[in-house]
């Protein structure tokens, strides 16, 4: 966590995109206020470009890589909204409290 407090951005490229790969590092790094680029993952349902948190890239596109990092070295206050946005989504609902309450849900309609 202390490299992801003093990051500027986290990066999370993914080699392969058939498991749910990147979910624990996208939400440590939602919960450390930073922005995110991620290689697109169809098993991951939380939606980086459209929540403005992140900019997705597809799997071995590195041009896709070269242009948004500049797009967000650019650019460091959409960078630093982006940080912020993706912490208060943590404090509102995206934490171990929600799925917890959720997961209970599920249990109880079985």
């Amino acid at each position: 966590m202390r490299i992801y407090k003093d990051a500027y951005a986290i990066a999370i490229p993914l080699n392969e995109t058939d498991a749910l790969a990147g979910l624990t590092s996208l939400m440590d790094a939602m919960a450390m206020g930073r922005p995110v680029i991620m290689t697109r993952n169809p098993y991951v349902d939380i939606d980086i470009d459209a929540l403005g948190i992140g900019i997705w890239v597809d799997t071995g596109d590195i041009s896709g890589w070269k242009s948004a990092i500049s797009k967000l070295l650019a650019d460091p206050m959409m960078a630093l909204e982006m940080g912020e946005r993706a912490r208060r989504l943590c404090e509102k609902g995206f934490n171990i409290r929600q799925f917890s309450k959720n997961l209970a849900l599920v249990f109880k309609g079985l």
